[in-house]
């Protein structure tokens, strides 16, 4: 049986497949793998932190007590669903683990608006965006896990690295590009502020 670290690992190169294909009909599932990876694998973070612990007590959302038979209680789970990335970085918290909870948070957003959208010339953007916001999330808990990311992930990480710098490299380049363009506006506003109130010299 594959573990969930070895189905994190097969979800995340095809994820980077899938983004390779450069084919918008393959943007959604190639966000989705990504997304499932990095769940798993976060899965797996828990499951090496209590190895002695259910599923269901480590990946549960809702619990209730009922009783144990004994005179006391015991916490089962109330339903069957299971903590996603936007449950994650709480599960993360409880269990003494540092991960970026905010990019956890933006990482579940760029997916919902991926799965969402409708412009096709958009969505590879957004898929950029997705790895380029993904790769530290992914990096934080290979360590956790203590495994070697390359050795892991082979080409797809190299890959995932490159689409990243090429991602902050072109938001740069948009930010400065913003930027110039607000110094020149600022700086055609003060010319004509001068030019409609001269500065007379009363001399």
């Amino acid at each position: 049986m594959n573990t969930l670290f070895e189905n994190a690992v097969w979800a995340m190169q095809l994820g980077v497949r899938d983004y390779q294909a450069n084919n918008p009909c393959r943007a959604v599932f190639a966000v989705q793998n990504l997304y499932s990876g990095i769940l798993l694998l976060a899965q797996e973070v828990l499951v090496r932190k209590a190895p002695k612990a259910t599923p269901e007590q480590l990946f549960g959302v809702r619990y209730k007590p009922v009783p144990d038979g004994r005179g006391g209680v015991k916490h089962v789970s109330a339903s069957n669903r299971t903590v996603d990335l936007a449950d994650i970085g709480q599960r993360f918290r409880d269990f003494g683990l540092a991960i970026d909870y905010g990019a956890l948070r933006e990482l579940n957003r760029i997916r919902a608006d991926i799965e969402c959208h409708s412009a096709d010339d958009e969505l590879r953007e957004s898929l950029r965006e997705a790895i380029a916001k993904a790769v530290p999330i992914i990096a934080a808990l290979f360590r956790l896990a203590h495994e070697d990311i390359r050795a892991s992930l082979g080409d797809a990480w190299q890959i995932m690295l490159e689409v990243q710098a090429a991602y902050e490299r072109e938001l740069q380049q948009r930010r400065e590009a913003l930027r110039g363009s607000l110094i020149s506006q600022l700086g055609l506003a003060g010319s004509k502020r001068a030019t409609a109130h001269p500065v007379r010299d009363f001399r």
